[in-house]
């Protein structure tokens, strides 16, 4: 009884998905430009997360040097300077590439509109062109003369 019923099931799920299948939408590729944008954006965001980290870690060894019992010596005094100014450094260099990236994405985001705007109107171009293209089941009208031409033409015929 069960293998009987299993040909009609495929058969009708075939046809109940075949028309997902026709309908499935091409991913669109990002053009060269645009992968150049995400590629420029991903290593700037890496090169901040690490400046971000090393001045961390520099602003963490200066307080822990303000811990230490023996902070008065001069080694004690240039290493804190040392620190303080590479946390500086590194927080100053972090926020011009964080400016950067904020600029990037936006340009990326214009790209991508733009981008998304030409397959847009590339579409509804083509849904335009389908339209005016005439259908195999409509007779192909006539052109219509003007009234002066038809005129004309049947008195030439009468003649």
């Amino acid at each position: 009884m069960i293998h009987y019923s299993i040909p009609p099931l495929l058969f009708f799920l075939s046809f109940a998905l075949l028309p997902l299948l026709g309908h499935q939408h091409q991913p669109m590729h990002p053009n060269i430009e645009q992968r150049l944008h995400q590629i420029d954006s991903s290593l700037l965001l890496r090169q901040y997360e690490q400046l971000k980290m090393h001045a961390f870690e520099a602003r963490m060894k200066l307080d822990l040097l303000d811990l230490e019992p023996h902070n008065d010596s001069r080694e004690s005094k240039q290493r804190k300077e040392f620190l303080s100014k590479r946390a500086k450094t590194l927080e100053s260099e972090a926020a011009k590439i964080r400016e950067h990236a904020i600029k990037l994405a936006e340009q990326n985001r214009i790209a991508q509109r733009k981008f998304h705007e030409q397959q847009r109107n590339l579409h509804q171009t083509r849904q335009t062109n389908q339209k005016d293209l005439p259908s195999s089941k409509q007779p192909e009208k006539k052109s219509e003369c003007k009234k002066s031409e038809c005129k004309t033409k049947k008195e030439n015929q009468k003649k």
